[in-house]
């Protein structure tokens, strides 16, 4: 294989220390790719290896590091390359370097299937949710809007980059003298515990990252049934996520009950 063609990808918490000048890089929501054209040979059966220097920002806390690598060619290059608008680098050249002596020698790859490879990388941080409610009025017959935030106060970002986990689940029900009457897509009901029975609890869902200073807010529709005077419920995070338990990286789980309030 005369040249390969690397794709590299770091998460939000972590940043490439050099821009390379045969790498083209693009920034994303969750963190940064590169693609890196190496020009040096692979004869087969030898083994190679790249040093790619990471910095661990202040955000980082659960990070994760994916590189897969492919035969070079101009098609596969613009595949990779998609819709997205990257940016050559500038730095010195990234090299392939000889690793370890010669293995068992082959011509072709015929499993690209093993051409990807996962670091996970956890930082020593927190991040700590706080969870805000509201407070509305209304006269009987009416339907408000209330609102329930989930807030990331850092310093880390959290992301379920590998399960797919929501940062967060808010569970909540209604306040007395309301009805729930509309919910966002990522929002539950728990079914009754016998047939019949009005639904009473629901459960919302934060998407699977949260950056550091960002918030997630949830309205739900509320009508009002009878006006009762300082009606009010209990929103809170749980702390039940088997993948992303909160209180592994929350610090003040204090914060993380909050009020819903009518009239």
């Amino acid at each position: 294989m005369q040249r390969t063609l690397l794709w590299v990808n770091a998460s939000y918490g972590l940043r490439f220390k050099e821009r390379y000048s045969n790498c083209e890089y693009r920034q994303h929501t969750t963190g940064e790719s590169a693609l890196c054209v190496l020009d040096e040979a692979v004869a087969p059966g030898e083994r190679y290896g790249l040093t790619s220097n990471l910095r661990v920002e202040r955000r980082a806390l659960y990070e994760r590091f994916d590189h897969s690598v492919l035969p070079y060619s101009d098609q596969a290059l613009e595949e990779a390359r998609g819709e997205y608008t990257w940016t050559p680098g500038t730095g010195p050249e990234l090299d392939l370097r000889p690793a370890a002596a010669p293995g068992v020698a082959g011509d072709d790859d015929i499993d690209m299937s093993d051409n990807y490879r996962i670091v996970i990388l956890d930082a020593r941080n927190t991040a700590d949710l706080k969870l805000t409610g509201s407070r509305e009025r209304g006269a009987a017959g009416d339907t408000v809007t209330a609102s329930v935030t989930v807030q990331n106060r850092g310093p880390a970002w959290v992301a379920s980059l590998g399960a797919g986990s929501p940062v967060a689940v808010v569970r909540f029900q209604a306040p007395e003298g309301t009805t729930i009457v509309g919910l966002p897509d990522e929002c539950t009901s728990l079914p009754p515990s016998q047939e019949g029975e009005p639904v009473t609890t629901y459960f919302c869902w934060t998407p699977i990252y949260l950056r550091d200073g960002a918030s997630h807010e949830v309205e739900v529709q509320l009508r009002i049934d009878e006006v009762v005077r300082g009606a009010r419920t209990t929103v809170e995070i749980l702390d039940d996520e088997a993948e992303l338990p909160v209180s592994k990286f929350d610090p003040n789980l204090r914060n993380n009950r909050a009020q819903i309030v009518v009239n």
